[in-house]
């Protein structure tokens, strides 16, 4: 993806229906998204290749990618806009070596892989003549997707370095969200808004109570018992 949205190397989606990618380097975190934006918005792409011809063109190709690790999206980056872009699945069964075929592949496309294309044309075109084309997501991947993104969420980033879970502790919401705000803006991030703030919460630990906290005030102030905030950022 970090190659792919440099004007030199974006020249290589020219023509391509789909680009795959064997394997993400671990730890990688995805930084840039501009050539995912305007594939999937139709934009124009302007290639520059180092030594060839500029070449502008409007991009139609599918990205693929296969990792053994979550992709990390940076925080800066984490917005609706892109998680409307991103499909993620996850394939948790594997064939134990014992049972693996050495060059599975490529004997079974020797053999029969020209029956497997005819198959899957005619599986394609049925759909499109039916009008079966439109796909949804199934609860799994909806699960995983929602997963991801609280995981990269800023939310979460804020209460996995400036809280600890106690569960003999209390904290606020007000609290929580003022230096949730300050953590925002110390790191140069966009801050979700105070009502989603306690939903991401409990999305991210379910474990949390919603509980009443009595402070110097007469009225006591929503809260959660389980987390408390460190002093020590």
């Amino acid at each position: 993806m970090e190659d792919l949205s440099n004007e030199h190397y974006s020249v290589e989606l020219y023509g391509m229906k789909i680009n795959t990618c064997g394997e993400r380097e671990r730890g990688k975190t995805m930084k840039k998204t501009k050539i995912l934006k305007q594939l999937t918005g139709g934009d124009m792409i302007d290639a520059n290749p180092k030594g060839r011809r500029h070449v502008q063109f409007r991009g139609k190709t599918k990205l693929y990618f296969t990792a053994n690790d979550p992709m990390q999206i940076a925080p800066q980056i984490d917005e609706p806009a892109l998680w409307r872009r991103l499909i993620a699945m996850e394939t948790p069964y594997t064939i134990p070596p014992a049972e693996q075929i050495p060059g599975y592949a490529e004997k079974l496309l020797a053999k029969e892989g020209d029956r497997i294309l005819s198959y899957h044309l005619k599986k394609i075109q049925e759909a499109l003549n039916g009008d079966m084309y439109t796909f949804h997501l199934d609860v799994d991947t909806k699960r995983l997707m929602a997963s991801l993104q609280r995981d990269t969420s800023s939310v979460v980033l804020f209460l996995k370095e400036w809280c600890r879970l106690d569960p003999n502790q209390k904290a606020t919401i007000q609290a929580l969200i003022a230096r949730y705000h300050e953590y925002c803006s110390r790191y140069n991030l966009m801050p979700v808004s105070d009502r989603q703030f306690g939903t991401v919460v409990k999305a991210a630990y379910p474990q949390l109570d919603s509980v009443r906290i009595h402070t110097t005030g007469d009225n006591p102030i929503w809260g959660f018992k389980g987390i408390q905030l460190r002093e020590d950022v």
